[in-house]
């Protein structure tokens, strides 16, 4: 990212005052990139809907071993397309739920500006733990993936996660619809802290967090 030519995301002026429009990150080169199209999108779509079928069935062992066979197929199909680290379309494409990710948590984002970010979130049956509720591990993932990109948005410097502190307020569910408010709440020199908040539908909060991101120095990774 060069600093005299910042991408401009696509959809910015819908989610904030045209004074709050998200410009870039210095993480990645164009917020409009739409690598792999349509199909890409589908595709990811389609591999977390086989995630949760995966962790929701008992399936016999003639159509585990199928299965097992279609994925190897599957495999072998997308590895002779293998890019660099970080060059692929995962991870990339911001306008899809967790940047296309397929093992980030999808919250689809429906507010982005440059000191708050607001999106939906609903949990599968891949994010279980036990006795049907969301696992506590999922949490601080989704925390620290929206935190991390609220942290960096319109800001020169790169920035990483030095801590993240995530408390439970009550049991998540999955197959619920649950609301994520994310806010930059201070700025110190280097130090960049944020905080967090996830509630259902019924207004009850489930999960909160609160996060210090320090901007990189020059040369670091």
């Amino acid at each position: 990212m060069t600093s005299d030519a910042p991408a401009i995301w696509h959809a910015a002026e819908e989610l904030g005052p045209a004074d709050d429009v998200v410009r870039f990150d210095p993480w990645i080169d164009d917020l409009d990139y739409r690598g792999g199209g349509q199909e890409y999108a589908d595709l990811v779509a389609e591999f977390r809907r086989f995630m949760n079928a995966l962790a929701a069935s008992t399936p016999p062992a003639e159509e585990m071993r199928q299965v097992s066979s279609g994925l190897a197929r599957l495999r072998s199909t997308l590895e002779r397309h293998r890019s660099g680290r970080g060059a692929g379309y995962s991870g990339n494409r911001y306008d899809l739920a967790g940047r296309g990710h397929p093992h980030l948590i999808p919250a689809h984002v429906t507010r982005w500006a440059t000191n708050e970010l607001q999106a939906t979130v609903v949990f599968g049956a891949a994010h279980i733990g036990s006795n049907d509720a969301v696992h506590g591990g999922m949490h601080p993932l989704l925390f620290d993936e929206v935190l991390g990109r609220l942290a960096n948005t319109n800001r020169r410097t790169r920035c990483r996660t030095a801590y993240l502190k995530t408390d439970y307020h009550s049991v998540t569910l999955p197959d619920v619809a649950y609301e994520l408010h994310a806010t930059v709440d201070e700025e110190a020199g280097r130090k960049r802290l944020l905080s967090a908040r996830l509630t259902g539908p019924d207004g009850v909060l489930t999960a909160s967090a609160e996060g210090l991101f320090v901007a990189l120095r020059e040369g670091a990774p």
